[in-house]
């Protein structure tokens, strides 16, 4: 029996956070003053990814699964990754 005020996440509940253990050499100044951001997306890419992700998650009432829903649509229309009807 499990008290009432205790939520029940079931046994499929992924991890909010993942530990993962690093070698203290990589805590050293000189490897954090040495590391380098390259930036590999283009302005369509950062476009994309605000349209897909971010915009989507400002509009707290948005459908769910709008996301899903216009990429099927989008890949039935072009006739790539369709599945076949039988």
């Amino acid at each position: 029996m499990q008290p009432e005020d205790v939520a029940d996440y079931g046994k499929n509940v992924m991890p909010l956070v993942q530990m993962q253990p690093i070698p203290v050499e990589l805590l050293d100044s000189m490897v954090f003053d040495d590391m380098r951001v390259h930036d590999a997306l283009a302005p369509e890419d950062w476009g994309a990814h605000v349209r897909t992700l971010v915009e989507p998650y400002t509009r707290p009432t948005r459908p769910f699964g709008t996301y899903a829903a216009v990429d099927r649509r989008k890949r039935r229309r072009s006739g790539i990754g369709a599945i076949p009807r039988e």
